[in-house]
């Protein structure tokens, strides 16, 4: 799971962090498939730059926004988006979320939810 801080250099929003966790999980992970998902709020093509560094791995998208002042409505449980790159990766990536009891809305691809928030 990729969950680091993003935000803005300047005015360009900077994924740095992001890229440089999916290179690192890619020379990690070279020899076997892994599922990846990025948490982090990222800018539209992001997790599709991410995909190519990950080489073949699971990648789904499911920003989160969590709120402390309000755990319970929008804590780490609260619903979510999700993407993902292609249809083995959206099977790894509901898998993964239904085990953990966290309610997810389907949307078709990677793009479409990094400009979607719940």
């Amino acid at each position: 799971m990729i969950c680091v801080p993003t935000g803005l250099k300047g005015t360009v929003p900077d994924v740095s962090a992001v890229l440089d966790t999916a290179k690192m999980i890619a020379s990690k992970n070279a020899e076997r498939r892994t599922f990846v998902c990025v948490e982090s709020t990222v800018a539209s093509g992001t997790c599709k730059q991410a995909a190519k560094l990950l080489q073949g791995n699971f990648l789904g998208h499911v920003p989160h926004l969590y709120w402390r002042g309000d755990p319970i409505k929008l804590g780490v449980k609260r619903e979510r988006v999700i993407g993902a790159l292609n249809q083995d990766s959206m099977r790894s990536a509901l898998g993964f979320y239904r085990k953990v009891g966290i309610p997810l809305t389907q949307v078709s691809a990677l793009d479409e939810a990094e400009m979607t928030k719940l």
